[in-house]
């Protein structure tokens, strides 16, 4: 287990080396939370395709959300969620703690591993896969949210499933893509998954 400087975001490694995505650690903890906690299931517009199946694994919500902490604590509260997460790392267990606390976090999730009869990379292996991607393109402050309408003016033309709450994201059978501005470098960032 991994955190960062201040320990609001954590990431876990498994027994086989591989650096696990947020949403595989949220897969781990709503298999515990699901059994008696009621409420959403809170994710940021970038998180992967799996978090909804996960939810709808266990018959919860999902509510999608703006990319940032203070969205997710927020969100998080305002929808009496069970668990939100970003793919950043950010987690928040409402029952637990108000706020992202990775340590807490990471003691929680262990107690669910403890209880199962899998390894954590077993676990891992048997949620749903996809292939996904991460780009940067270098674009001045100045336009970069100009870049992202285009887009969503352009996309809201060929796809009916648009998500637009930060930046445009596009939901399509085979997968999803997300344009949107980064609120912290001049960068306009593209996921694919």
């Amino acid at each position: 287990i991994a955190y960062d400087g201040d320990a609001d975001r954590t990431v876990f490694v498994d027994g086989r080396a591989r650096a696990l995505k947020a949403e595989h650690l949220a897969a781990v903890m709503l298999m515990d939370l699901s059994q008696y906690a009621k409420g959403p299931v809170v994710a940021n517009v970038e998180c992967t395709r799996m978090i909804e199946d996960v939810a709808e694994k266990y018959s919860l919500d999902l509510q999608r959300i703006r990319v940032g902490h203070p969205y997710l604590v927020s969100e998080s509260k305002r929808l009496n969620a069970i668990l939100g997460v970003e793919d950043s790392g950010h987690f928040i267990l409402p029952f637990l703690l108000p706020f992202g606390d990775a340590i807490a976090v990471s003691l929680y999730a262990a107690c669910v591993l403890s209880k199962l009869n899998k390894s954590l990379a077993d676990i891992v292996d048997s949620l749903p896969q996809y292939s996904s991607a991460k780009l940067k393109f270098a674009c001045s402050d100045r336009n970069k949210f100009a870049v992202v309408e285009n887009m969503k003016d352009m996309l809201i033309k060929q796809y009916k499933k648009l998500t637009t709450i930060d930046g445009v994201r596009v939901d399509m059978p085979s997968g999803w893509m997300l344009v949107r501005a980064s609120n912290t470098e001049p960068i306009v960032r593209m996921t694919i998954e």
